[in-house]
């Protein structure tokens, strides 16, 4: 019997999950509008091009209902969103004046579509981190912080990020909201401007421009006062005078409010060569933002913003999803749908203009000095009375989408599949086969003369996908993932290290199957009934197999090679129990 030596347990990357309404670019603001939902479609693609997926839980979000929407927003502000129209404008004439619908929020097809998708995808974020089911929600579609509660601005026509900090107040007695778009995120100030569970920080271009709020003196109101924080600054911040102030103010602010939540919009038109912006931040300035405030280890949820130059809106996004999930990508941009955009250089990052910095050494310090004097004010981290949590808000079970009923002569809405995690196999077919094995060799750096083995066995059907998937790494890192229960939107994920005698161990079961002499070209294909991959890594030799499901030993005696799927065959039982065995000591979990 084989002794396993066992490490402690690593400190485990944090979980994130990633919200893409699949039909946002579809929309469309108006011809010469700076706002291009476009941006979304290209960041998504992005993101599947680098391979982030991988690292991700990727969800299409249910979209907000009326209902929903209204627990900040009025119902006549809504009710007229949901029904004006183009073709119906000349009814509205008075609504859209009292509504500020007009020219920077123009009235076009499936607006109120689109407020729902926004806010859908950030509530969803909120009840995922309520959960407990992820550390990190990002919902790139959100972070339209202009709106009021009945009234359009800024391009802003719902507040998704009001509704989501409210849906975080059902289990987190404090959340501390962060604004590093260039422009003042006055919506969610005054939503919450009387309140003590709620602190807003904002970072942004204060004078003469949009929307002209966000002073140093505005501090709150009431129960609220002292709990806004505003950092006004002027035109061409770089890099380092922006970490010189977030990072002592930030930290000032988690020492004293001590958030159990925080909600970061990640506004993009703070970037260096923004259409709309006059900032000169680079990718790197900008996301040291997002991996500050990730070390503090509280859940934490990110949204979009602004950005109007959607070429850097992409990069931004997608290397601040790298960022949230410890990932590095490369500089140079893979091809993607959108390659031509990123021309002429197809780089990811981007360099800073020549433009001054008109925010002095001393303007900075005396700024941060007063908030810190502010900050001094606050009496305490409030806490709150123990009181029954309310349900959550996105709440929809599996039979609502109607797959166990559903007619197989129609086709189900995406949204039935979209459901599904889908293993990264599912994303390439054919002859993009090679081409998926040797990305994910260069992805993950892994030499020639390391040792690694990854299994996968699934389906895809009408409920979603189904499967296993293990992966034992050079440096001893074992990683698990299970989705047999695959009708819910939960996976089993876990994440250990084994000791180099465990991994020499399973080196000796892979060298004594003799399977690297072997070929799957006469072996079953993949079909509807399952697929199963091994790849392995081992002397210098990398291969590779893909084969169908095999039932029984009788499907492999019947087989075209019955000795070659025979060594295939019982090392695959022989690596899952190994890992089953790994997993329950490990977690005192049985896998499904």
């Amino acid at each position: 019997m084989i002794k396993l030596l066992f490490m402690e347990l690593c400190n485990l990357p944090s979980f994130v999950h990633l919200f893409l309404p699949g039909d946002v670019g579809n929309y469309y603001y108006g011809q010469g509008h700076p706002m291009k939902p476009h941006r979304i479609r290209m960041t998504h693609n992005l993101l599947l091009n680098y391979g982030l997926y991988r690292k991700l839980e990727v969800y299409r979000p249910t979209p907000a209902t009326f209902e929903e929407m209204t627990k900040y927003h009025s119902d006549d502000y809504m009710m007229f969103l949901k029904n004006i129209r183009p073709d119906n404008i000349s009814d509205y004439t008075k609504q859209m004046q009292r509504f500020n619908v007009g020219e920077d929020c123009p009235v076009f097809d499936g607006v109120f579509e689109f407020c729902q998708l926004s806010c859908g995808g950030s509530l969803a974020a909120a009840t995922k981190l309520n959960r407990k089911h992820a550390d990190i929600a990002i919902n790139w579609m959100g972070g339209l912080h202009h709106a009021k509660k009945s009234e359009a601005s800024g391009f802003c026509y719902s507040n998704d990020i009001v509704l989501a900090i409210l849906e975080l107040l059902k289990h987190h007695q404090r959340v501390l909201y962060v604004d590093i778009d260039i422009h003042h995120g006055d919506g969610v100030e005054e939503a919450f401007y009387t309140t003590d569970r709620v602190m807003t920080v904002s970072f942004h271009k204060y004078g003469e421009y949009f929307p002209g709020t966000g002073d140093l003196k505005d501090i709150g109101a009431e129960k609220g006062k002292y709990y806004a924080l505003n950092f006004p600054l002027r035109d061409g911040i770089d890099d380092e005078a922006y970490e010189r102030i977030f990072r002592p103010v930030i930290q000032k602010v988690m020492e004293s409010f001590q958030p159990c939540a925080i909600v970061l919009q990640c506004g993009a038109d703070s970037l260096t060569g923004d259409r709309l912006g006059c900032f000169n931040l680079t990718l790197k300035g900008h996301g040291k933002c997002v991996a500050f405030l990730k070390k503090f280890g509280i859940p934490l949820m990110l949204v979009g913003g602004g950005g109007y130059t959607i070429r850097n809106v992409s990069r931004c996004w997608t290397y601040e999803t790298s960022v949230a999930v410890d990932t590095e990508i490369a500089n140079e941009l893979p091809y993607n749908d959108y390659f031509e955009y990123f021309g002429p250089d197809f780089k990811l990052h981007i360099e800073k203009s020549n433009m001054t910095n008109q925010n002095t050494q001393d303007y900075l310090e005396k700024t941060m000095t007063r908030l810190f004097e502010n900050l001094r004010e606050l009496p305490y981290a409030p806490s709150v009375q123990m009181q029954p949590i309310p349900p959550d808000s996105i709440y929809v079970p599996d039979k609502a989408l109607l797959e166990d009923h559903s007619n197989p002569d129609i086709r189900n809405p995406s949204a039935i599949y979209d459901r599904a995690v889908e293993h990264e196999g599912e994303y390439y077919d054919g002859s993009k086969e090679g081409v998926k094995d040797a990305q994910k060799m260069s992805d993950d750096a892994i030499s020639a003369n390391d040792f690694y083995v990854r299994y996968y066995v699934g389906h895809k059907g009408k409920f979603g996908h189904e499967f296993l998937e293990f992966e034992f790494r050079p440096n001893g890192q074992l990683r698990y993932a299970n989705n047999s229960n695959y009708k819910n939107d939960t996976i089993i994920r876990k994440e250990a290290f084994i000791s180099p005698a465990v991994l020499q161990e399973l080196k000796r079961i892979v060298e004594d199957s003799e399977i690297m002499q072997e070929d799957d070209a006469n072996w079953p294909e993949p079909d509807k009934v399952g697929r199963q991959e091994l790849e392995i890594l081992m002397n210098n030799e990398h291969i590779s197999f893909t084969t169908g499901k095999i039932g029984s030993l009788a499907d492999v005696n019947n087989s075209k090679d019955p000795d070659g799927l025979r060594s295939f065959y019982y090392l695959v039982q022989d690596l899952k129990c190994l890992v089953f065995s790994l997993i329950g000591l490990h977690f005192k979990i049985k896998p499904i």
